[in-house]
């Protein structure tokens, strides 16, 4: 019988860094969705019209598809960080204006409007993502220059062995 795995089967067979940069991905495509400003009268996503929450859910479903794909891929690894870099600088840019526009926006002294928590999350998933990212390149680097260093060294060792080996045997 065949079962689909659920989601805690899936996420615990991922490394730690795939499963911080897919859920950093997940987090991208929420947060681009979700409002980018908020007011009493209500809210506005990153994807209303034609702004650039379009963009950065373009960078969340580039970043999960690559980062699922990823394993013994480095050009994988390094399209999902391109894209999480992207949604990053957006969701930084707009963070930034918008929290610039509405921080004059008052009635009575109290902020009527400001930046709604999908702006946050589209930083925050970016940032992990690309953090994740940056850090399985380098355990990754780290871990290739010790199975290089181990396996020249078993290399030597083997030419030693079979040196002496026809030394002792007079060849």
């Amino acid at each position: 019988m065949n079962e689909t795995p659920t989601l805690a089967q899936l996420f615990g067979r991922m490394r730690v860094s795939t499963a911080a940069a897919a859920l950093g991905a997940l987090a991208v495509i929420v947060g681009s969705l979700g409002p980018w400003l908020t007011t009493p009268f209500g809210s506005i996503s990153g994807v209303h019209g034609k702004d650039d929450g379009w963009i950065t859910l373009g960078c969340g479903v580039v970043a999960i598809l690559f980062v699922a794909g990823r394993v013994g891929r480095r050009w994988a690894s390094i399209v999902a960080f391109v894209a999480f870099a992207g949604a990053l600088g957006i969701a930084g840019y707009d963070g930034a204006r918008v929290v610039k526009a509405t921080s004059k926006l008052t009635i009575f002294g109290v902020h009527v409007a400001g930046a709604g928590w999908g702006i946050y999350a589209v930083a925050i998933g970016a940032a992990a993502g690309c953090l994740a990212l940056a850090l399985d390149a380098v355990v990754i680097r780290e871990r290739d220059q010790q199975s290089n260093v181990l396996a020249c060294g078993v290399s030597e060792f083997a030419t030693e062995r079979s040196h002496l080996s026809t030394q002792r045997c007079g060849l």
